[in-house]
Formats: C-alpha cells, structure tokens, sequence
C-alpha cells in the first residue's frame, strides 16, 4: 500500500456517537488515567476531537494522552499545527467547535495550546510490525475508524492482531 492511496478524508467528531460511547465508558469505570491510541490519524481531526472530549470532562492532559499516529507525513505536519480552515471546523458534527480555537486570520484557526497538550504525534507505518512491541499493554482505548478498508485481507488481520497486542 502507498501512502498517497489514502483519502486522509476525516472531520472533527466524525461519527460523535463514538465519542458518546467513550465518554459513557470512561465515566462508568472512573478512569483518571489512561493512553488512547489515535491510529491512522489522519490530519489530527480525531485526536483534537478526543483532548477536546478529555477537557469537557475534566481529565487532566498530564494523566491522559492521546497518541496520534499516521504514514503520512503531510497529514502529520498538519495535525502538529492544529491549524485549520473555518470549512474544516464548520464540518464538525458540533456546532461548539469554534470555541476551542484561537484565530489566526479570515480562515485559519488553531486549537488553543490545553488541548494541544494531551497530544503527542508521530510517524507509524500499521505495515511495520516490529513496532509494535514499543506500544505493548500501553493503551486503554485504540482508534482505528475507517482505514482497514485500503488493505487486502491478509495485512488488515495482521494489523489487527498487532494493534490488539498493544490493549
């Protein structure tokens, strides 16, 4: 798989039912600490939607982290800016979004640093198994929304049985 072959199509809260169900969790089982895996993240849509999900509940960004991985290192540079298009912000499922960014001009915006914060991003190609074993036993929660679908069969189940090595 090439790297370019993936849309890197995403939005703020994209399907918030999932970020509901995360919160109902968090909440019944009193977690204060933990690390969210964001794979395949993209232009850093999904992770600054969950810091902004941790805020609103008032986890601490020093017990939480969120980390955001992709193969592409475009996407990635954007997502560490956290700068971006009133369209794209627009595009959210929450109509609150806007609050939680600063303005840079007309039609740019970054997320204010408190979110930023629970944010660590990198480069992490799901193909490259022997990574992996850096992540073991190391996440509570693991993202991994619309991407299997670019690989054939065989790679995708080895991704997934790698990924579940990491819960």
């Amino acid at each position: 798989m090439k790297k370019n072959s993936i849309s890197g199509e995403t939005k703020f809260f994209r399907e918030i039912k999932t970020f509901n169900a995360l919160k109902l969790i968090i909440e019944r089982e009193n977690l204060k600490e933990f690390s969210v895996w964001s794979a395949a993240c993209s232009t850093g849509e999904e992770p600054y939607s969950l810091a902004i999900l941790f805020y609103e509940m008032g986890l601490n960004s020093n017990n939480v982290k969120i980390y955001a991985t992709d193969m592409n290192r475009n996407f990635l540079k954007i997502a560490k800016s956290g700068i971006y298009s009133l369209e794209i912000l627009n595009r959210s499922e929450r109509k609150d979004i806007h609050k939680y960014f600063e303005k840079i001009n007309d039609n740019r915006y970054q997320i204010i640093p408190q979110l930023k914060s629970y944010t660590i991003f990198s480069y992490f190609n799901l193909l490259d198994f022997f990574t992996y074993n850096n992540f073991k036993n190391k996440f509570k929660f693991i993202f991994l929304r619309n991407v299997l679908i670019y690989f054939d069969l065989d790679s995708a189940n080895k991704i997934l049985k790698n990924i579940s090595s990491t819960l």
